[in-house]
């Protein structure tokens, strides 16, 4: 009954249609459960009260190769909350969407959210195959390892029309400058 804070995507994962909600809901509770007490949790950060009006139900967006259902892949893997500047409330979805910032610190270092915009400084300049290189593979199109923790073992999972239909809907976005 208590308001769950970052890091948890919830604008993202509000898309969540009905069917693949419940998919992952069966899969969870096929998962042992396990003894643990996480405490409460505290956030430094104000939370809103909600976020959004509660939903009725979510419908399964149409599969292909759309922009579309690229966008809806998207919200799936929650890029935009990682590919968006952070804000002290959480990615910055407004003038900064997709516009890439965000810093993470790790043991491999840091590494910055490239922008996803249709910008020269984003997307513009690269290929399909170059991008879906980046994505599924964590190479930039000169062969150089990019940094975690973009999940590209995951991402490469994807079927090559789930794929291509998260490039076009990349593509679609319009081009804005790194922040």
């Amino acid at each position: 009954g208590t308001i769950i804070g970052p890091p948890m995507p919830f604008k993202a994962y509000r898309a969540i249609s009905d069917d693949d909600l419940a998919s992952i809901v069966a899969y969870l509770r096929t998962v042992p459960a396990v003894e643990n007490d996480a405490g409460a949790s505290r956030y430094n950060i104000p939370l809103p009260p909600a976020y959004g009006p509660p939903l009725e139900t979510v419908p399964a967006p149409a599969e292909g190769v759309t922009a579309g259902y690229g966008e809806y892949l998207s919200s799936l893997g929650h890029c935009m909350e990682c590919h968006s500047p952070l804000t002290p409330q959480g990615p910055d979805w407004g003038e900064g969407f997709a516009r890439g910032g965000a810093e993470f610190h790790g043991p491999w270092g840091t590494s910055t959210a490239p922008n996803l915009t249709n910008h020269p400084d984003g997307l513009a300049a690269y290929s399909d195959a170059e991008v879906e290189a980046m994505i599924t593979q964590g190479k930039r199109p000169d062969g150089s390892d990019m940094l975690p923790p973009m999940p590209y073992g995951y991402l490469a999972r994807m079927t090559a029309e789930d794929l291509d239909a998260l490039v076009l809907y990349l593509r679609s976005i319009p081009g804005q400058p790194d922040m």
